[in-house]
């Protein structure tokens, strides 16, 4: 007599270490395909929610096949790193850093995901689950707070004809790129010289690399009409428009005015020194 057909049984689906409890609109670091050494990385700046680090990159070669050899013959492969770019790791500095992680986690896929988000977005990597940290790509030109110091050691002159080189393109770069975030239903909330870095790099509309300016730091940002918070959207005093003086929570939180305020003042940093002066 024939037995019943057995029941297959259900297997649970492994879990991919490098995604972590992550949704789908939060962008995992694959670290199976390329990792980062960050023991030897170098802090490059901190702020209130984080630090951030300089890590070489390392990329595991794969094993290959052994062919048969005679015993006494050594092995001719063996797992190696080969480090041939950088990252700028973003930790977190204080234990409630993490749920602010993890909304700016959210802000950068849904920005990376959009088209040419890297000519106006520091290009994000995505969130390491093994250590809660944002990983992105290293941006080694400066900040344009960097520039702002060293034109104050300038002579006029030299300071003049720095400008008449650099201004137009670092503004355009970044009006477009807050109309890309605007765009975007984004609000950065903290625009201001420390969060614009420069390179030197390829452009959407020109031939030839030139200095760019691009936006980073979105752990203020928020996305509108979505369920992020605004609870941490505060700005930087002397870059914050002047409706967020405010007492009022619903009066003072940062919209797409306050960071068009923002980046002129940031742009106006550049053209008037000291900004408030008397």
């Amino acid at each position: 007599m024939a037995s019943p057909p057995v029941t297959p049984v259900k297997t649970r689906e492994r879990s991919d270490p490098a995604r972590g409890d992550l949704g789908a609109d939060s962008m995992s670091f694959d670290f199976s395909k390329i990792d980062y050494e960050l023991a030897r990385a170098r802090c490059i700046g901190q702020g209130l929610w984080s630090k951030v680090w300089l890590a070489d990159a390392k990329h595991p070669e794969r094993r290959r096949p052994a062919l048969p050899t005679p015993p006494s013959s050594p092995p001719k492969w063996t797992s190696s790193t080969t480090a041939s770019s950088l990252f700028a790791v973003k930790t977190a500095a204080r234990p409630d850093a993490t749920e602010v992680f993890k909304q700016e986690t959210k802000v950068l896929t849904h920005l990376m995901r959009i088209d040419d988000a890297s000519q106006y977005v520091v290009t994000f990597h995505g969130l390491d689950p093994r250590k809660s940290a944002l990983v992105f790509e290293a941006v080694i030109g400066g900040s344009f707070e960097g520039l702002n110091n060293r034109l104050k050691q300038m002579t006029e002159v030299s300071r003049h004809l720095e400008l008449v080189n650099l201004f137009p393109g670092l503004a355009s770069d970044l009006v477009s790129g807050l109309e890309f975030l605007h765009d975007a239903g984004v609000v950065h909330a903290d625009i201001k010289p420390a969060n614009i870095l420069l390179d030197i790099s390829d452009h959407i509309s020109l031939p030839k690399p030139v200095v760019r300016a691009r936006f980073i730091d979105f752990s203020a940002a928020f996305r509108l009409g979505s369920d992020d918070s605004t609870e941490n959207s505060g700005g930087t005093w002397d870059y914050m428009a002047p409706e967020q003086l405010r007492l009022q929570k619903e009066l003072n939180t940062p919209t797409f005015a306050s960071d068009v305020w923002s980046l002129g003042i940031s742009l106006l940093s550049l053209l008037w020194q000291p900004l408030y002066a008397t």
